[in-house]
């Protein structure tokens, strides 16, 4: 038994609509979840409303995409990274999910798994909270349109405004967690190519240091084969000196001999 559409003063019997809320091992959720009063009855209003929104799903899908086009920016991120029909069929899946009457850590996944998606191809959160506030709106159009109870209605409204509410937090903080991993790996890396950089100093001073002590040594080295080439020119220039003497001492001797005889 879904919405009465006839019998406009019979509320929604509830209890027909099996949900499920298994979040024990997440508590951060549950505390989002808390703090929006997200319970199984909103639940059991969203699985009774599903099959309205899925009988007006292209509809819902078509306004949606219509918004995004007015945005030229939006058109130019889904044409380098997929194409609209791709998304479309994305998006079906997804407004469906959400009327399921299921939360749970798949549920979770999924939409940490979209908000890696955002980040990868650029889209900035204000477009995606834009986005989703045209979703939520034509979900309330359709309820205006179905629901006739007063109370059903009103709390029709409220069930998809915290789900909404529900999906945008884990989205975003998805998000938030995402880009901060970004930025983190960005700074291990721009910390490894400062250390990089500090140690081809290191190596570099340490080049210079051994460079300047050999040119030290070799300047030492000079200094000595210089002394040593002046000692050997000196030798040298005794030695020829000494060798002169000895050639006039013995011409003397040999004139001194002639003489004799």
């Amino acid at each position: 038994m879904i919405f009465q559409k006839q019998r406009k003063t019979t509320a929604l019997d509830l209890g027909q609509y099996i949900v499920k809320m298994d979040i024990a091992n997440c508590q951060s959720i549950k505390k989002q979840m808390d703090l929006l009063k997200l319970t199984k009855r909103d639940l059991q209003y969203l699985k009774a409303f599903q099959p309205f929104v899925e009988g007006d799903i292209d509809n819902i899908v078509d306004r949606f995409y219509e918004m995004i086009g007015t945005e030229r920016c939006l058109v130019d991120i889904i044409n380098r990274h997929s194409s609209v029909e791709k998304l479309k069929i994305t998006l079906r899946r997804h407004i469906i999910e959400m009327f399921n009457g299921t939360i749970d850590y798949e549920f979770y996944q999924r939409r940490i798994k979209i908000a890696k998606v955002h980040v990868h191809i650029g889209l900035k959160t204000q477009w995606y909270i834009c986005a989703f506030q045209d979703l939520t709106a034509s979900f309330i159009d359709l309820v205006e349109e179905h629901v006739h109870h007063p109370l059903d209605q009103l709390n029709t409204i409220r069930a998809i405004s915290k789900i909404s509410n529900f999906e945008q937090q884990l989205v975003l903080e998805a998000f938030e967690h995402t880009i901060e991993q970004l930025h983190e790996k960005m700074e291990r890396r721009k910390e490894a190519i400062e250390q990089e950089i500090v140690e081809s100093s290191e190596g570099l001073a340490t080049i210079s240091q051994e460079t300047n002590n050999s040119f030290h040594r070799l300047s030492g080295q000079s200094d000595e084969i210089k002394q040593l080439a002046k000692k050997s020119l000196q030798v040298s220039t005794m030695a020829e000196r000494q060798a002169l003497e000895g050639r006039e001492r013995l011409k003397s001797q040999s004139q001194n001999m002639s003489n004799i005889i």
